[in-house]
């Protein structure tokens, strides 16, 4: 069986996360990732009611204890699923703010990030139609996200580009090797592929983690 129907039963919520039994075209763009991303798990009330409590009871972005972070609030980018899957998701946390909706997201170390992925590929669709960039793990990040997702089944994660939410699918299998990010429309796709290839900027959410 091809990785890429091995891809299919990766994440599962309104789109899949990953990739179709569709032929794929081949990919025109390969980049290193440069920019910053995170999968870090959503917050519910039913798994992490200290963190909520903590973090409804606090305007900062920032969730601290004992001087570590546990979790942030992260705006959702609109246009993007996430903007459109937020509202159905059990027990998620939300805010709003002058700027946009935010979610509520928990920190650990088993998070994966920008240094875990290997390669961004541009192109190709899901089975709806909707553009897809596929993210090719390296060895270590391909362990540490079949780790994470094993010890999150069946939750949601929040696939964080630069500063926002993009996407919250839910885990329904363990995951390695590779993943991807399906957006709503391909301006907001080729949006993705610039933000994760170009050297990042500073903005308020790097000083926040600091």
């Amino acid at each position: 069986m091809s990785v890429w129907k091995n891809l299919q039963a990766l994440f599962v919520v309104t789109f899949v996360l990953g990739c179709t039994s569709r032929e794929m075209p081949p990919h025109p763009l390969t980049r290193p990732l440069v920019g910053t991303l995170a999968c870090r798990i959503v917050a519910s009330g039913a798994y992490d009611a200290a963190l909520v409590a903590a973090a409804r009871a606090e305007s900062s972005r920032v969730v601290s204890q004992a001087g570590k972070t546990v979790g942030e609030w992260v705006p959702v980018a609109d246009p993007s699923l996430a903007a459109s899957d937020i509202d159905a998701l059990p027990d998620a946390v939300l805010r709003q703010t002058e700027s946009g909706a935010e979610i509520l997201v928990v920190f650990s170390e088993g998070d994966v990030t920008d240094a875990d992925v290997a390669a961004v590929h541009s192109g190709g669709f899901d089975l709806n139609g909707q553009p897809i960039i596929t993210l090719t793990l390296t060895d270590e990040g391909s362990k540490k996200f079949f780790d994470f997702s094993v010890e999150n089944a069946s939750r949601h994660v929040a696939i964080i580009v630069g500063d926002a939410v993009q996407s919250v699918p839910q885990i329904q299998t363990p995951i390695s090797d590779q993943f991807v990010i399906v957006s709503p429309t391909q301006a907001a796709s080729d949006k993705l592929v610039l933000a994760l290839t170009s050297p990042p900027t500073t903005t308020e959410s790097s000083d926040a983690l600091e």
